[in-house]
């Protein structure tokens, strides 16, 4: 049982210190042209290729895009990148650090993102 709390102690440190490089990381174009600090996976033309091309359509008719659990704020930028107010919603602190960064990067006014977990009652 001691081992097994040493193990998760050295989990939760070590995924700190990962995501403390992950900040540091330069930004990146993404295939949509706009700077992101992200995954690799991110700057490939295959990340979730079918949510991308779906997202892209609906944004031309929306009015404004709300992003629940928002992550690193990937489909924030992209929304952003069509001209689309944004809200975004991220619970986990390291998650949000990045948002933020990205948000920043794209130097708009027209997001607002909020560090909050948001649950629903059935």
């Amino acid at each position: 049982m001691k081992n097994s709390k040493i193990f998760d102690r050295f989990r939760v440190l070590n995924n700190r210190r990962i995501e403390r490089r992950r900040l540091q990381k330069p930004f990146g174009k993404t295939p949509h042209g706009f700077e992101f600090r992200g995954l690799d996976e991110q700057f490939g033309d295959n990340w979730e290729k079918a949510e991308q091309a779906l997202l892209s359509t609906l944004f031309l008719k929306a009015q404004r895009f709300v992003n629940i659990g928002a992550h690193y704020g990937y489909y924030v930028c992209l929304a952003r990148s069509f001209g689309l107010p944004t809200i975004a919603f991220e619970p986990v602190d390291a998650n949000f650090k990045m948002l933020m960064a990205n948000v920043k990067k794209m130097g708009s006014r027209q997001i607002v993102a909020w560090y909050i977990l948001l649950l629903g009652r059935n």
